[in-house]
């Protein structure tokens, strides 16, 4: 973002609002959900996100919608793989999206994780082929 900032105030500040990443995922979801294994689960999530970040938002008055308790139980049953790949691209925040993006500043860094990702991934599925470095190998190949 620090590269943008300097090249382009106007727009680095347009892009600098809180709730940008919680509306960014809603958006790049809601479209996934009709196509993809854990779509509705996504979407699903992200709404979940913007409940819990109501507070971003500023808007006067209850939130507009409550998912219930059982609801949220049975989301998080449903997800057991999918919480994995959430808390895979959490340990990522700013420095690469869910969409794979990244700002100038922070490539380098990215394709050296994502590098040492893979040979992690390649060195234990030689070792034990388990379903956890398959997983781990595709979400670095999705990166």
């Amino acid at each position: 973002m620090m590269q943008t900032s300097l090249e382009n105030p106007l727009l680095s500040r347009a892009l600098d609002v809180p709730q940008r990443e919680v509306l960014g995922h809603l958006v790049a979801f809601a479209g996934d959900s009709w196509n993809a294994a854990h779509g509705f689960m996504k979407l699903r999530e992200s709404l979940l996100k913007v409940l819990r970040r109501w507070d971003l938002f500023r808007m006067e008055g209850p939130k507009p919608y409550r998912f219930t308790d059982e609801e949220i139980e049975q989301h998080n049953k449903g997800g057991e793989g999918f919480n994995e790949l959430q808390d895979f691209w959490d340990l990522l925040d700013g420095a690469v999206d869910r969409e794979g993006f990244t700002f100038h500043e922070n490539f380098d860094g990215a394709i050296d994780f994502f590098s040492e990702m893979r040979g992690a991934c390649d060195a234990g599925r030689r070792g034990r082929g388990s379903r956890r470095m398959g997983a781990l190998d595709s979400m670095s190949r999705r990166a």
